[in-house]
């Protein structure tokens, strides 16, 4: 579960998955070797941050994205939702901007629908800020944030590990709405005529 707890404190909100698309890229170039299979790795502006791992002479992909839900900083001490996150306030919230790291408090009025945080300082506009991981692992239970979707990432990487006819692809900015899975799969389907797909994604415990 060490990896797992490595993948939930990478700072990948939608729309800016730079920092774990390299900590995947590192991954993959410093384990590759002990896999079954070499992979050819896709990666660069073509697929801007996401990741192809083509193995051997694949039929299925597997889809992973790695992007998080969060707040972006606007003007006052306001906050704009990225995906849906859960709202209460007390949360703790970490970032950076050019002043420095930054841990602030969640404010949610829920009458007047204000989304706020509270801090020592103005936080740079523009500024991502996410959930502070507060990563808790027991004999039979993991719990954090982001699991959504940083399991699903650790999963996929665990499939790698032995997989020696397969496509794997970690995505982008899919908590947003629309995601990049649309370009990757077409790309993939052009290149390598693969059109059957596995979700690799975790969700909440729910009715459905």
């Amino acid at each position: 579960m060490k990896l797992l707890e490595q993948l939930c404190k990478v700072h990948a909100p939608s729309g800016n998955e730079r920092e774990l698309s390299e900590f995947l890229l590192s991954y993959i170039q410093e384990h590759k070797s002990t896999w079954t299979k070499q992979p050819v790795v896709l990666h660069g502006d073509l697929f801007q941050d996401c990741i192809i791992l083509v193995f051997g002479k694949p039929r299925s992909a597997i889809f992973a994205h790695m992007d998080s839900i969060g707040f972006t900083v606007r003007y006052g001490h306001q906050l704009v939702k990225i995906g849906g996150p859960d709202l209460e306030s007390g949360y703790t919230l970490v970032g950076e901007d050019a002043q420095g790291a930054v841990e602030c408090t969640l404010k949610y009025n829920e009458e007047e629908h204000e989304l706020t945080y509270e801090y020592e300082r103005e936080i740079a506009r523009g500024t991502e800020l996410v959930f502070k991981c507060d990563f808790r692992e027991t004999e039979d239970s993991v719990q954090s944030c982001y699991l959504d979707n940083r399991l699903g990432v650790w999963s996929a990487l665990q499939v790698a590990e032995t997989l020696q006819d397969g496509i794997i692809a970690f995505s982008c900015w899919e908590e947003h709405g629309g995601g990049s899975v649309a370009y990757l799969a077409k790309y993939i389907y052009e290149q390598y005529g693969v059109k059957q797909g596995l979700i690799s994604d975790i969700t909440w415990v729910t009715e459905g």
